[in-house]
């Protein structure tokens, strides 16, 4: 069996992105069985997801509803969906709790003093977690 673990998300550099896409297309239709796992957001991104969103002071995002864990988390989520049955599919993983993503960056701004201003995004989120 074939296991591909894909920790990609939205906010994934623009290079590796649709890379990781392709690799999940060439596995997807194949004829043995294959399980790819998907843990898209985690908590420990929220400053990296802020970095990349600033321009000047203001960091822009969209109030996209995203589920995201914590990395220890994952990890054992990962390592569940891999030890699991094949599903011949995808297994998306998330958090328990949903948040707006432009909220959870702006509670972590404030809980880190950060001066940056948050400002929402009229664009629409593309991908959201499960």
């Amino acid at each position: 069996m074939l296991r591909c673990q894909s920790l990609n998300g939205t906010y994934a550099r623009k290079q590796f992105l649709p890379r990781k896409m392709a690799q999940e297309n060439l596995i997807k239709p194949l004829r043995f069985p294959t399980q790819l796992s998907a843990p898209r957001k985690f908590f420990e991104f929220v400053k990296g997801i802020a970095d990349f969103s600033t321009e000047g002071n203001k960091v822009r995002l969209p109030s996209a509803l995203i589920q995201p864990m914590a990395a220890d988390d994952v990890a054992s989520a990962v390592g569940r969906i891999a030890t699991g049955a094949p599903v011949n599919g995808t297994v998306e993983a998330g958090g328990p709790e949903k948040f707006r993503l432009d909220e959870l960056v702006r509670q972590y701004l404030a809980a880190n003093k950060d001066p940056r201003e948050m400002s929402q995004t009229r664009r629409r989120a593309t991908t959201e977690s499960r």
